[in-house]
């Protein structure tokens, strides 16, 4: 080989070109990349549907609160808020807090719960921004509510009292006919306000006879009053 210095350097102004290549070409994909997500971004504020953004939300009170799986045993996460005793008592609402931990969920809004004379009202409210696309109820003795069978039952879509919700900032139910001590889990779909306008409150009125007792939702309009005025 007359000159192996040329033949390294020709080696190498190669090697560099390749690279160089790779480099302008990860560059174009990023840049792409950067591209769909910005128009990805303008759908999603243009639209209605935010599907891809809706998660499961649960009810969760710090002390009183105890997560499906040490009652059931069962993977699906969620929590029962009790005993409730006679009064008024505020709690958080959580979304995609999987595994019942509140350290993965994100607080999307808060409830208060009024208990007196074997009547609760449960009413939910979101933090500004977001929005309930449905909701579902169990208030009794048991700390989760049970199937024919008799075992446990942790799908929110058989609990005994539920809303369809469409872009509501709150909502509430009332059941009649409890006693003792009862147990509480709310489950709700949450996600961001949508670019429609919103309902403001859960308007649906229909009082339906189910499980513990006679469930209806309040219909005022206008934005609710701080529910935490007076609470200590």
């Amino acid at each position: 080989m007359k000159n192996p210095h040329l033949l390294l350097s020709a080696i190498a102004a190669s090697l560099f070109g390749f690279a160089g290549c790779d480099r302008a070409s990860s560059t174009e994909v990023d840049d792409a990349a950067a591209r769909a997500l910005v128009a990805q971004q303008e759908y999603n504020s243009r639209t209605d549907t935010v599907w891809e953004s809706r998660e499961t939300a649960f009810g969760y009170e710090a002390g009183s609160s105890t997560c499906f799986s040490e009652i059931s045993g069962t993977p699906r996460w969620g929590w029962s808020i009790g005993p409730l005793s006679e009064g008024v008592d505020t709690f958080d609402i959580f979304a995609g807090a999987g595994r019942c931990d509140t350290a993965k969920g994100t607080k999307v809004g808060y409830g208060i719960v009024t208990y007196q004379g074997g009547v609760a009202t449960v009413a939910f409210h979101a933090y500004p921004g977001q929005a309930f696309f449905e909701a579902h109820l169990y208030l009794g003795s048991d700390k989760l509510p049970r199937g024919a069978k008799g075992k446990y039952n942790v799908a929110p879509g058989q609990f005994p009292h539920q809303r369809a919700l469409d872009n509501a900032t709150s909502g509430s139910f009332t059941v009649t006919g409890l006693t003792g001590n009862p147990y509480l889990v709310l489950h709700l779909v949450s996600g961001p306000t949508q670019s429609g306008s919103s309902t403001g409150v859960d308007q649906d009125s229909t009082g339906t006879e189910s499980g513990s007792g006679k469930d209806s939702t309040s219909t005022e309009s206008g934005a609710p009053k701080d529910p935490f005025a007076g609470l200590h």
